[in-house]
């Protein structure tokens, strides 16, 4: 019943929210990003045990350094405020037994971007939905459910719009589960050198 009332929340504010502000938004003023770089401290919750995503893979060879990923675009309310969506995540790729195996979680977000001064120390905060595959090769177990997200980070400007980004984000995910061995929640840090445009 708890996850039912935080998506019942959600939905009401992504319903509510964009009437109540839509008026005062100069939709000429928007931003887009993407950045890569590294997961940190992956870990999620299992038939009632925490694993990292090596131990979640046991015998597993030939394994991918834990990849994290984020694209990003929205408008800008003012010089220091930014509303859009993120899609962000990592994942680790390797073989067992010879088999294709990989675990990732992924993010999808409503967020907000302040900047203080309007360039260089940000922070971010987002919630939205947040999905996680944990596939050991022969079996795929698949999870949905909440996620937020904190973060913050520095925006360089490079050249008029151009801005070159280093962030760091923190994200928690709680999945619904019928205890069918699949994840209950996760977590994940990130580093991410990234690039952005605002218009």
């Amino acid at each position: 019943m708890r996850i039912v009332r935080r998506y019942a929340l959600t939905l009401v504010l992504a319903a509510v929210t964009p009437a109540a502000v839509a008026q005062n938004i100069d939709w000429s003023k928007w931003y887009a990003g993407a950045g890569l770089g590294l997961g940190i401290n992956a870990h999620y919750r299992q038939d009632g045990r925490t694993l990292n995503f090596d131990e979640g893979m046991p015998g597993a060879t030939d394994k991918s350094v834990l990849g994290a990923y984020r694209v990003e675009g929205g408008v800008q309310l003012d010089p220091k405020t930014l509303v859009g969506l993120s899609v962000s995540g990592v994942g680790k790729t390797a073989k067992i037994n010879g088999n294709d195996a990989n675990t990732n979680i992924d993010n999808v977000l409503a967020t907000l971007t302040w900047l203080p001064a309007e360039r260089g120390f940000f922070v971010r905060a987002g919630l939205g939905y947040s999905g996680m595959v944990v596939d050991d090769g022969v079996d795929k177990r698949h999870a949905g459910g909440l996620g937020v997200l904190a973060g913050l980070g520095w925006m360089w400007n490079v050249v008029s719009e151009h801005y070159v980004t280093l962030s760091v984000d923190q994200s928690f995910q709680f999945y619904h589960s019928n205890n069918d061995h699949r994840p209950t929640r996760s977590e994940f840090s990130a580093a991410y050198l990234g690039y952005m445009y605002r218009h």
